[in-house]
């Protein structure tokens, strides 16, 4: 490449980053991260010469990766509309010119074109899309490329439109805004349509972000964001990507972004656990998740009761060990316990309405298996659980009552039964 620039008198500029550390470091993947810093390179070279432009060299087959990519993550319209020819300081003027025709050009000309030899790993997601998905998608339309392009052009023409009305909307909506806060007054977004609340929710995440790819929120985001709105639970809520927190007031929704570096505290305020969904808590290492399964065949069947024999296996456990086990004994106690990572719940019990905190003094629950309710600070006395691990425990409530002391125990009221029509499968896992 710099033998091509001095051979056209073009200034040439080139810089090496560690892309591995710079992943690890911000917990990123390891593209995203070549990409953030493959932009940030391009906008200091921009700076230092005055350019007014970055001309990327993305083609019409690198658009047509970029769709199936945004399609496959959920990320909704924006996303399927792909690439934009300009946005913002950055522009694609090959955006319609197939990767073939970029070749045959440069060799008709005598130019080798430079060839990076990790598009052929298939580690990396974009490149088993090109090399696997899309080849096996063309036997079922060998013009899909052609397909997908057109589609977007669509698209592209509709999410302009939805912008325009965006604009508008978010102005008659956002009642205050700052560098770290946007304020969305709540009655007003209320009254919105579906399809312009999310996109004006969309619009305060991305001005916060300081994006302009529109990608900062998913389609499961946005769910989970709707749920919030539906659920009526105040102080509540939601962690986002780009290191935002949407929390649900009497009036208002409120977006805003942690410092950067800044530990998340953890959340005695509550957090929307969306059904089904997930939602993320760094503080404490877990990652919660949801779904939902209609009353399964015999077989599943089967796994419930090894499930509810295991449960009654360890109330009875408990039950032994409190009743063989003095004071001091418990006190002395090995600290270890088996976590329950994934549980099954009546899901008409448990309701849709969830959310996670952590412990509170006075809780109560009722343990599976048992008739009353019980302290959860004596529960967790029973467990043998130490007591600086208390406050990272994960509790799983709906608006009457706790539903899941998670990876310990689930509360006798959503428990599967004969009558169970809906079941409720929530999982948890470290982050």
């Amino acid at each position: 490449m710099a033998a091509l620039a001095t051979l056209l008198g073009i200034p040439f500029f080139t810089e090496r980053i560690d892309t591995l550390a710079l992943a690890h470091r911000e917990r990123l993947s390891l593209e995203l991260a070549a990409r953030q810093a493959r932009y940030a390179f391009l906008r200091r070279v921009a700076a230092q010469i005055g350019a007014d432009r970055i001309c990327l060299g993305h083609t019409a087959d690198d658009q047509v990766e970029t769709i199936v990519m945004h399609w496959l993550r959920g990320s909704g319209l924006r996303g399927l509309c792909g690439m934009s020819a300009s946005s913002g300081d950055i522009a694609r003027p090959l955006l319609c010119i197939s990767h073939a025709d970029t070749l045959a050009y440069c060799l008709g000309r005598g130019w080798t074109p430079a060839y990076d030899e990790t598009n052929d790993d298939l580690r990396y997601h974009r490149n088993r899309i090109r090399h696997e998905l899309l080849p096996y998608l063309e036997r079922y339309n060998p013009s899909l490329r052609q397909t997908l392009l057109r589609n977007s052009e669509l698209l592209a023409e509709d999410e302009a439109f939805l912008r325009q009305e965006t604009d508008r909307a978010y102005q008659a909506v956002c009642s205050a805004q700052s560098d770290d806060s946007v304020v969305l007054d709540l009655p007003a977004l209320r009254k919105l349509p579906p399809a312009l609340s999310r996109m004006v929710i969309r619009r305060g995440a991305e001005r916060l972000a300081r994006s302009t790819s529109g990608q900062v929120l998913l389609a499961k985001h946005t769910f989970a964001l709707e749920q919030l709105l539906v659920s009526g639970n105040h102080g509540a809520e939601l962690h986002l990507p780009a290191r935002l927190v949407a929390e649900l007031r009497p009036a208002a929704l409120v977006l805003r972004k942690r410092p950067e570096g800044g530990q998340r505290p953890v959340p005695a305020i509550p957090v929307l656990l969306p059904v089904p969904g997930e939602c993320v808590l760094p503080s404490l290492g877990w990652r919660l998740r949801t779904s939902l399964l209609d009353r399964p065949p015999e077989a599943l069947d089967n796994l419930l009761a090894l499930f509810a024999a295991g449960d009654s296996l360890r109330a009875k456990e408990t039950t032994n060990n409190n009743k063989s086990q003095t004071g001091t004994q418990a006190a002395n106690a090995p600290t270890s316990y088996p976590l329950e990572t994934t549980v099954l719940l009546d899901a008409q019990a448990a309701g849709s309405s969830l959310l996670v905190r952590t412990w509170r003094s006075g809780d109560r629950f009722r343990p599976l298996g048992m008739q009353s309710e019980k302290k959860l600070h004596d529960y967790f006395i029973d467990a043998r659980i130490p007591r600086q691990l208390r406050h990272q425990i994960p509790l799983v409530e709906n608006p009457d009552h706790l539903v899941w002391v998670a990876g310990l125990r689930l509360d006798d009221r959503v428990r599967i039964t004969e009558q169970t029509e809906r079941i409720l499968i929530i999982g948890m896992e470290p982050v």
